[in-house]
């Protein structure tokens, strides 16, 4: 019985398909979780090779399964995240912080006393919920000065909170974590 031959897709995918997939998911999520979303995408890949015409466009076919892979992996990821912080998020009153976040709080509250007027007041209100265009609207500010005040003033209060606290990153640049360079780290 002769073999049947194998259909261009499912060449394509053999010879190009794992360098290609590697290539998309390490440009956007650590190396480490690269090669898993690759092979995990390169088998869903191959599960469906068969069913593919050959006038697809294959390569735009792949990307659309990796495309859809990511969404889930950053999908999983966040609920993961709010898992596992869970117990810090507020309960009804608002009241109910981690002892970290309230030292944070703590300390960005404090801090902001620090700032320069523009950028304190633009900031406190921030913190009070206001809305930068509501701000703006409030205090008879273009809207850009408002928004480069607050980007100032973040970006002081953040050099403050280098100076006593060592910030550990998840792969987007979110804080996760924090570790002291004192005895304290934001008191």
């Amino acid at each position: 019985m002769p073999c049947k031959p194998e259909p261009q897709v499912c060449r394509y995918l053999r010879l190009e398909g794992p360098e290609l997939l590697r290539a998309y998911f390490r440009r956007r999520v650590e190396w480490n979780e690269a090669e898993d979303l690759a092979q995990e995408a390169l088998l869903k890949a191959w599960q469906h090779c068969q069913d593919v015409d050959h006038d697809t466009r294959v390569r735009a076919w792949l990307f659309g399964i990796a495309r859809r892979r990511l969404s889930d992996h950053f999908r999983r990821d966040v609920r993961h995240w709010q898992e596992l912080d869970e117990e810090s998020r507020p309960v009804e009153s608002g009241e109910h912080l981690t002892p970290f976040r309230a030292e944070i709080m703590t300390f960005v509250r404090a801090q902001v006393h620090e700032l320069p007027r523009a950028q304190r007041e633009i900031l406190e209100a921030l913190m009070e919920g206001e809305r930068q265009v509501d701000l703006a609207q409030r205090l008879g500010l273009p809207l850009s000065t408002v928004k480069a005040r607050a980007q100032r003033g973040r970006q002081r209060l953040l050099e403050l909170a280098e100076r006593r606290c060592i910030f550990i990153r998840d792969a987007f640049g979110r804080v996760v974590d924090c570790e002291p360079r004192q005895q304290t780290c934001c008191a």
